[in-house]
């Protein structure tokens, strides 16, 4: 004390006391110190199973671990074991199944340390490939047992997608108070039905009733289904495949997944024409006129109409007359008939007979001279040797009501009704004053409709559709999802378009992206990308353990030395504020990253040290297992810098190996994709950022959204990359802790095994160069595939 007071200035007297506590807190609790004795750590990093499908979820604050296992198939009931595949703790520590009962979990750090000295469990430890049986409450309790004797108790919990909440099991080692997982809340609602049948012109939906049409005259006892589209596990009663008889209507009830319901009705008719033509021949007939709703005969010269005899007579097809001619005896100057078409139209024909004079002539003449319809787009096709026409009507036209006008030759008749239904081809005819005919065939045509996606789903999600983009894409399933086989659950194009090589209910690999080619009737063509990927847990950073965002699993930071991220709340957002400080006379940049900092557990005296860690990025061991290839990265900051820059920033890396921490000289890391922003303020006009797409104006919490797009392959030309460490696969540092995460460039087309995400106050940060108090506050990050 005497010296310390004689001899030292007080400033000098602190920093020797905050040397002494230095030294007292790195002997205590460093790795690198403790040297002697049993270990006492009983740390617990990760675990891992048979059967993820997302992956797992690190809880360390409430000692909590999610593992979501993948979704029952239809020939497992239930998932009754799980196969350990990998545990990751403390050197030296043994991990054991808990057997005591477990009644409630605390989520503090003292009731977390009580429970671990008291509980009872399984001498024999836990290794890789042991198979562990689930109770009914799908929980199990590890303890972590340190060389030391010390205890550290966590929980895991397994989630199974598909399978209904289990009861809890009273004689297992489980929670009987955990929450038990909302699983009505994801599933579909969607109870809608789609059905084909063989050869019908139109079906189309109105309310809760589809309609079927045939073409006219089609027998609709032998309607065929040929095939039944429901959402993904939706269900039909009855199954519409059973149903034989479509001549009635039938109730088809489809109830979705989560169980709401929807009765349909399916009607099938065939199309009723609205035809009222009569046609007329006479045994001494000598010419045929016609004018609106009258027929004009004249019989041979010399011939008596009291004496006319009919030859043959017909109605249009499903039309009745009456009274039928053949059924009429005394012939008159005038006759009336009454025709009632298929539909129901009825038209009254009157019959004028006449003498034909000696000299009259007679006309063959039958020509179609002009043909046009409400609503054409262009003029009518005709093929006069054919004997078509197709009308080119609008897109926009009730083909099934079409208005036509018919020009023949200036002696002739025809039969086409003035309203035509042409969902179906129409047969006409024109015929001469000699009763010699023609028949022609009348289609119509609408342009093709453009071809596109109108919705799909992928995986049971719900695609985003970009059709100006021309990318189909699904954001959102679950982390770590096996990207490699995904189904199409539904693909729904414009009308007429059709696809080649895809089909609903199929598996395709869309972690890589698929290209799907959609071709309307026209031979138009578009071609779409087609991708689905998953977000890192916690990107949004609503979720916090004090200052440190969740899950650690994922995110991490150098809070340890110095807090400089943390939470922050600013109106309707909550998000990361990353601050630039100082330490030991050293510049620590604020940071965020997926990484973990100090993995080999250096002193703080010699992380302090500069000659030491000339590069404080090999303090860290970057990057977390990810399989995805997103397209972008959406990102809300706020930056203000006072002259320094920022970084955000991500990687997608291939490894031969897992962590960088334990990486082999035969290791080789290749980066895949990458995209860098840097700048002194955070509308990107601090400099040239190759990689930004798009910078939105300030939202109402003052966050403008960057978005950048990912480049496979080599960075582009002007990349902040060029100028970081990210390509130094050579150590800066010389202490044996050092983590090498250097990077040799890939080529893109390697599959992705790691991600990397860093947000930085200070760019030059891990250099100890930057501004203090620096702030870079973040939000919301997104991948977009």
């Amino acid at each position: 004390m005497i010296l310390f007071e004689k001899k030292n200035s007080p400033v000098k007297t602190r920093w020797l006391a905050l040397l002494v506590c230095v030294l007292a807190f790195v002997w205590g609790c460093s790795a690198d110190y403790d040297e002697f004795g049993e270990s006492p750590y009983c740390d617990f990093d990760e675990i891992h199973f048979a059967g993820e499908a997302a992956g797992i979820q690190v809880f360390a604050d409430e000692h909590k671990v999610v593992v979501t296992l993948e979704e029952l198939s239809d020939s497992l009931a239930t998932w009754d074991s799980v196969t350990i595949e990998s545990i990751d703790i403390s050197h030296m520590a043994t991990l054991h199944l808990v057997e005591s009962k477990i009644i409630e979990f605390p989520t503090d750090s003292a009731g977390l340390d009580s429970l671990a000295n008291q509980v009872a469990y399984v001498e024999k430890k836990l290794k890789k490939g042991q198979r562990l049986r689930l109770p009914a409450s799908r929980v199990l309790y590890v303890l972590v047992v340190a060389e030391d004797g010390s205890k550290s108790i966590w929980k895991l919990q397994f989630e199974i997608p598909g399978e209904k909440s289990p009861a809890e099991d009273s004689g297992e080692s489980g929670d009987e108070n955990s929450d038990k997982k909302s699983e009505d809340a994801a599933k579909s609602s969607d109870n809608s039905i789609s059905l084909e049948f063989k050869d019908a012109v139109e079906t189309k939906i109105s309310g809760d009733t589809v309609y079927v049409t045939y073409s006219q005259g089609f027998d609709i006892k032998s309607a065929t289904l040929t095939n039944v589209v429901l959402p993904q596990k939706a269900k039909a009663s009855p199954d519409p495949k059973t149903i034989k008889d479509w001549s009635v209507p039938q109730k088809i009830k489809v109830t979705a997944e989560d169980g709401s319901e929807k009765s349909w009705v399916i009607v099938v008719s065939a199309i009723k024409s609205n035809a009222t033509d009569l046609q007329l021949l006479f045994k001494d007939q000598f010419k045929v006129n016609r004018s609106q709703d009258t027929v004009y005969i004249k019989l041979k010269n010399g011939s008596s109409i009291g004496s006319a005899a009919i030859d043959s007579w017909s109605v249009s097809a499903g039309a009745s007359v009456d009274p039928e001619p053949s059924a009429v005896k005394a012939w008159k100057d005038y006759q009336s008939f009454k025709v009632t078409a298929e539909d129901g139209t009825v038209k009254t024909w009157v019959l004028a007979l006449s003498i034909a004079a000696a000299d009259e002539k007679v006309s063959s003449d039958k020509e179609l001279v002009s043909i046009s319809a409400v609503g054409e787009e262009s003029a009518a096709t005709v093929d006069k040797t054919k004997k078509t026409v197709e009308l080119h009507l609008t897109a926009k036209s009730d083909i099934s009501a079409v208005k036509v006008s018919l020009k023949v030759s200036e002696s002739a008749s025809h039969n086409l009704p003035e309203v035509v239904d042409l969902r179906d081809a129409v047969m006409f005819m024109i015929t001469a004053e000699d009763a010699s005919t023609e028949t022609w065939t009348l289609t119509a045509s609408l342009p093709a409709e453009a071809p596109q996606v109108l919705s799909a789903k992928i995986a049971g999600k719900q695609a985003i559709v970009d059709n100006d983009g021309m990318s189909i894409h699904v954001d959102s399933l679950p982390f770590r999802t096996d990207l490699t086989s995904l189904e199409l659950t539904e693909l729904k194009l414009s009308k007429g378009a059709t696809t080649e090589g895809f089909s609903v209910g199929s598996k395709y690999d869309f972690g890589a992206g698929q290209t799907l080619v959609v071709k309307n009737t026209a031979g138009e063509s578009v071609t779409y990308r087609v991708k689905a990927g998953y977000q890192l847990p916690g990107s949004d950073f609503n979720n916090w353990s004090d200052n440190d965002p969740k899950p650690d699993s994922v995110w991490n930071n150098a809070n340890t030395i110095l807090t400089t991220t943390k939470k922050i709340s600013e109106g309707s957002m909550i998000g990361a504020e990353i601050k630039t400080g100082e330490t030991l006379g050293k510049v620590a940049s604020g940071s965020l990253y997926t990484a973990v900092f100090n993995p080999k557990g250096v002193g703080l005296l010699s992380m302090a040290n500069a000659n030491t860690w000339p590069d404080g990025n090999e303090l860290l061991d970057f990057g977390k297992p990810f399989a995805a290839r997103p397209e972008y990265m959406e990102i809300k900051i706020s930056y203000s810098g006072s002259g320094d820059s920022c970084d955000a920033y991500i990687l997608l890396e291939n490894r031969t190996g897992d962590k960088n921490v334990n990486r082999k000289t035969s290791d080789v890391n290749k980066l895949v994709a990458s995209a860098w922003y840097r700048s002194t303020k955070d509308d990107n006009t601090g400099r040239t950022n190759p990689d930004v797409v798009s910078v939105s104006e300030p939202d109402a919490n003052g966050m403008r959204t960057i978005r950048l797009k990912l480049k496979y392959g080599t960075p582009l030309s002007g990349s902040p990359i060029e100028k970081s460490s990210t390509f130094n696969t050579t150590l800066q540092s010389s202490n044996k802790s050092a983590v090498n995460n250097g990077l040799i460039q890939g080529t893109g087309e390697e599959p992705v095994t790691h991600i990397r995400v860093v947000f930085a106050s200070s760019a030059d940060g891990n250099h100890y160069v930057g501004t203090k108090n620096a702030t870079l506050i973040v939000d919301e990050m997104r991948l977009i595939y």
